[in-house]
C-alpha cells in the first residue's frame, strides 16, 4: 500500500504596517521623500524604529497559530531597507528565514510601498511567481507595465494548484 500524502495548510495574511519608515536620517532615502516627509520623520529615531519592528514582529509571530505566515502581504512600508529589517527580525523570532518581495511605488505621493514577506524555505512559496506593478528590485517580483499606482501585486501558483492573491493599497 502506497504512502498517503498529507495536505499541508499555509497561512497567507495581509497587514497595513502603518507608515513603516526607515529612521530619520536614513542615508539612502530618496531625496524627494526626505523633503516631502521631513516633518513626519522629525524625531523618528532608530530606537523608535526598532521598537516598532519589535512590536510588529511580536504580532506576526502569532499568525498561523504561532508558526507565522507562509506569505505576509504588507502595505505602507517606505523601502526595502525597512522591510528587510522586519524580515530579519521575524526570521530570528520564528527560527526560519523570510525573504522579501518588494517593488518601489514611485508614483505614491508619500513614497510608501506594498510588499511581501515569504517563508524562504516553504516549498509552496517557492513555487509561486510574483508579479508586481512597478520596478521590481528585490525578491522574485516580476514587472508588469501598468498605470495603476500603489503597488498592485499578484501571486500565481505554478504547480497545478489554483491560487491568485492580488495585493493593493488603496489611497
Amino acid at each position: 500500500m502506497g504512502a498517503v500524502a498529507m495536505a499541508q495548510r499555509y497561512t497567507v495574511a495581509f497587514w497595513n504596517l502603518e507608515n513603516l519608515f526607515a529612521p530619520e536620517g536614513y542615508a539612502h532615502r530618496e531625496p524627494w521623500i526626505a523633503q516631502r516627509m521631513a516633518n513626519d520623520l522629525d524625531g523618528w529615531t532608530q530606537d523608535l524604529f526598532d521598537r516598532k519592528i519589535d512590536q510588529l514582529t511580536a504580532i506576526i509571530a502569532q499568525i498561523g497559530g504561532g508558526s507565522g505566515p507562509a506569505i505576509l502581504g504588507v502595505c505602507e512600508v517606505e523601502n526595502a531597507y525597512a522591510l528587510q529589517q522586519l524580515a530579519d527580525k521575524v526570521s530570528a523570532s520564528l527560527g526560519r528565514p523570510y525573504a522579501i518581495v518588494h517593488a518601489d511605488a514611485t508614483r505614491d505621493k508619500r513614497g510608501i510601498d506594498t510588499a511581501s514577506l515569504r517563508h524562504h524555505r516553504c516549498e509552496f512559496c517557492r513555487r509561486l511567481a510574483v508579479f508586481a506593478l512597478g520596478h521590481a528590485k528585490h525578491g522574485n517580483a516580476r514587472y508588469i507595465p501598468s498605470h495603476v499606482p500603489h503597488g498592485l501585486r499578484q501571486w500565481s501558483h505554478h504547480d497545478g494548484e489554483p491560487l491568485a492573491v492580488a495585493q493593493r493599497r488603496r489611497p
